[in-house]
């Protein structure tokens, strides 16, 4: 599971890396609205994400605990 949300969040700082490349370039307001729109909601996945990874984290623990 650790490894996936990994997965995840590489892809997610590569999208923003995008992102980041495509507002370089003279952009129509349309394309700009997009981008931040797009910025935002990539930057709000890595915010969630941390909070996930932080729940397995605490399920796996919990778990190991009640085995035991």
């Amino acid at each position: 599971m650790r490894r996936d949300i990994q997965s995840i969040q590489e892809g997610l700082q590569a999208a923003l890396g995008f992102i980041e490349d495509a507002s370089r370039r003279p952009l129509s307001a349309e394309e700009s609205f997009d981008i931040q729109r797009t910025r935002g909601l990539v930057a709000g996945a890595l915010k969630s994400l941390v909070l996930i990874e932080a729940e397995v984290l605490r399920s796996e623990r919990m778990r190991r605990i009640n085995v035991s």
